[in-house]
């Protein structure tokens, strides 16, 4: 089964021939991620509804800004990552925040993986456009520097 979005309801049967929108998913996050795929998939497993229910405010149906950026990222990674490197087990509690901050109506979170990679990412949401943007960064050195009490 898949969502209208065309992502696929987790515990349920892939279909042998899947629709054009199951082809060509669309951007929204998904079922874990979108409000429609999610209230779509509980109607096939409720336990779907329940398990996403803490990511949703009572207020608005928003997702919660830190577990949206941490959601965001590690979509962002699973899609990036090594298809040959079928080794590596990635899971969403891999994914951790380091810093987060909200003013008003926009919040930024910088976050991070447990993954031996050397990448960092910000996630930033501007509330005024209703958009979020996802950057990602490669960690090349960490340098240590000393304090100059002359300074």
């Amino acid at each position: 089964m898949y969502t209208s979005h065309g992502h696929h309801i987790p515990f349920t049967a892939l279909a042998r021939e899947q629709s054009e929108a199951a082809k060509e998913p669309k951007a929204c996050g998904g079922v874990r991620v979108c409000k429609q795929c999610t209230l779509e998939a509980a109607n096939y497993v409720p336990a779907l509804k329940k398990a996403a229910e803490p990511l949703f405010h009572r207020r608005g149906g928003d997702m919660n800004f830190i577990e949206r950026a941490k959601m965001l990222v590690y979509q962002f990674v699973k899609e990036h990552l090594e298809k040959t490197d079928t080794h590596i087990t990635f899971e969403l509690d891999d994914v951790y925040i380091v810093w987060f901050s909200k003013t008003l109506q926009n919040w930024k979170a910088c976050v991070s993986t447990t993954l031996p990679d050397g990448m960092y990412y910000e996630v930033t949401h501007n509330g005024d456009e209703k958009v979020t943007y996802l950057d990602a960064y490669k960690k090349f050195q960490n340098v240590a520097i000393p304090d100059d009490p002359t300074i």
